[in-house]
C-alpha cells in the first residue's frame, strides 16, 4: 500500500495541476444529476421529467460551475498578485465544465436503460452514479499516490452519502405536500 506523499507544491502543469477542478466538476456533476432523478423518483413523477430537468440542469450547472471556478481563480489571482501569464483560469473552468458534463451525464443514461430494458430508472441511475463515482475516484489515485480501491471507495461513500440525503429529502418533501 502506498504511503502518504511528502507535502509538495501542486504541479505547475499536466493532469495533477487540474486535479481539483476535475474532481470538483465530476463529483458535483454525478451527485446533482442523480439528485434530480432521485427527487423525481421520490416525488413519483413521470421518468420523462427526470430526463428533461436532468439534461437542462446538467448543462446549466456545468456552465455555472465553470464560470464560478473561473471567477474564483481570477479573484484569488488578483488578491495574491499572481499574473495571468502564470495561471490560465479559463483552462481550469474548461476542465470543471468537461468533468461535470462527462460524469454528470452518466445518471441520465438511466432514462435510456429504462426505455430499452425496462429497468427501474432510479435503480439504473443509482448504479450508474455509483460506478461513475468509484471510477472517477479511482482515476485520481495515481496522482495522489493512493490505492485505486481506497480512492474509489472514498469518492463513492462521500458522493453516495450526499445522493442518499437528496433522495430522503425528496421523499420527505413529497410526503409533506401531499
Amino acid at each position: 500500500m502506498p504511503t502518504n506523499p511528502t507535502p509538495t507544491e501542486r504541479p505547475l502543469a499536466g493532469p495533477g495541476h487540474y486535479l481539483r477542478d476535475a474532481i470538483f466538476g465530476a463529483s458535483d456533476g454525478v451527485v446533482t444529476t442523480f439528485a434530480v432523478i432521485a427527487s423525481v423518483s421520490g416525488a413519483a413523477l413521470a421518468p420523462r421529467f427526470a430526463f428533461v430537468i436532468g439534461l437542462s440542469k446538467l448543462v446549466a450547472d456545468a456552465l455555472s460551475m465553470a464560470a464560478a471556478n473561473y471567477l474564483g481563480l481570477r479573484s484569488e489571482m488578483r488578491q495574491t498578485g499572481v499574473p495571468a501569464s502564470v495561471e490560465k483560469p479559463w483552462r481550469h473552468a474548461a476542465v470543471t465544465f468537461l468533468a461535470f458534463m462527462a460524469a454528470g451525464a452518466a445518471p441520465l443514461l438511466s432514462f435510456f436503460v429504462q426505455a430499452i430494458f425496462g429497468v427501474d430508472m432510479y435503480a439504473a441511475a443509482a448504479a450508474l452514479a455509483a460506478v461513475t463515482l468509484a471510477v472517477v475516484g479511482a482515476l485520481r489515485a495515481p496522482l495522489m499516490q493512493e490505492s485505486l480501491w481506497r480512492a474509489g471507495l472514498e469518492m463513492l461513500l462521500i458522493g453516495g452519502g450526499v445522493a442518499v440525503i437528496a433522495y430522503l429529502l425528496s421523499l420527505a418533501t413529497e410526503a409533506a405536500v401531499t
